[in-house]
């Protein structure tokens, strides 16, 4: 890692492979890298809240979904009438 009065230019790692070096500003809001650990599991923390929000909505939109196709399922029309086979 190197740093510059506006930000660093750090070196990416997965898995023991080594990716291309990336510059992360010091002042943006969302950043790839922070400088403490104390940072960083603050946005991770952040982040996870936030996905679960996320989860959370989606998941009600689908259980909504569903509940309308199984009523289309069991022939209920618009007027509540079953539909004849």
């Amino acid at each position: 890692m190197k740093e510059t009065p506006k930000g660093y230019w750090i070196r990416e790692d997965l898995y023991f492979v080594t990716f291309e070096k990336r510059w992360v500003s010091k002042t943006a809001r969302k950043r790839l890298a922070y400088p403490t650990k104390e940072e960083a599991l603050q946005s991770f923390i952040r982040r996870k809240i936030n996905q679960i929000r996320y989860c959370k909505r989606e998941l009600y939109f689908a259980e909504g979904a569903l509940k309308i196709a199984e009523k289309l399922r069991d022939g209920s029309n618009k007027n509540g009438k079953k539909d004849r086979p």
